[in-house]
C-alpha cells in the first residue's frame, strides 16, 4: 500500500469523527427495508462485509 493511502486509511480508521460502527442487526435491517436478499454476511473485529441481491 502506498504511504499516502496508508495515511488516509489510518486517519479514517482512528479519527472518531470519521469512524462509524453499526451493529449486524442494524445492517441486516437496512437490507430488509430495501428488499435486498443478503447473499453474503461476514462480521469480523474490523467491521462487517455484506453483499445483497435485488
Amino acid at each position: 500500500m502506498p504511504f499516502e493511502q496508508s495515511i488516509a486509511t489510518n486517519f479514517d480508521w482512528y479519527f472518531p469523527k470519521y469512524a462509524y460502527r453499526h451493529s449486524p442487526k442494524e445492517v441486516k435491517k437496512w437490507f430488509k427495508d430495501t428488499k435486498l436478499k443478503i447473499s453474503h454476511f461476514n462480521e469480523i473485529d474490523s467491521g462487517i462485509n455484506v453483499t445483497g441481491i435485488k
